[in-house]
């Protein structure tokens, strides 16, 4: 996912396939739980809105399969997404710019996918996660 000469289907194709095979396991196995993470967090920013919305299903399944990590996933968007409103330059013609507002974008659909799914966390969310958000 992560190499240059990979197209936004192909991306795509492989975040769903990642998806449906997290979501069949039930579980995330302990080698593979960093290396998930990182990989699909990374395409949260890619240029193609299809692949950042595949992610961030993606990112929704996997916290349903690992209640756990939801707290952290959430704490990251939160911070990211803090950080990516206040470098958003509002300058017209800056490519740095698109960059900015895809990542901006990003994160806001994996907050949203996070918070979609709280009626099936058995504990809900973090009380230090509400006060972040």
């Amino acid at each position: 996912l992560e190499s240059s000469d990979v197209t936004p289907s192909m991306k795509i194709a492989a975040l769903r396939t990642l998806s449906y095979t997290l979501k069949t396991l039930g579980e995330v196995p302990l080698e593979f739980k960093e290396l998930f993470d990182s990989t699909i967090v990374a395409a949260v920013s890619h240029s193609s809105q299809l692949v950042r919305i595949e992610a961030a299903l993606a990112l929704r399944v996997l916290a349903e399969v690992d209640p756990t990590c939801v707290g952290g996933l959430i704490s990251y968007v939160v911070t990211t997404l803090s950080a990516s409103r206040d470098n958003v330059s509002f300058e017209k013609g800056k490519q740095s710019e698109k960059i900015e507002l895809d990542s901006l974008n990003g994160q806001t659909t994996v907050l949203a996918a996070l918070v979609s799914i709280s009626p099936k966390l058995p504990l809900g969310y973090p009380a230090r996660v509400i006060i972040l958000v």
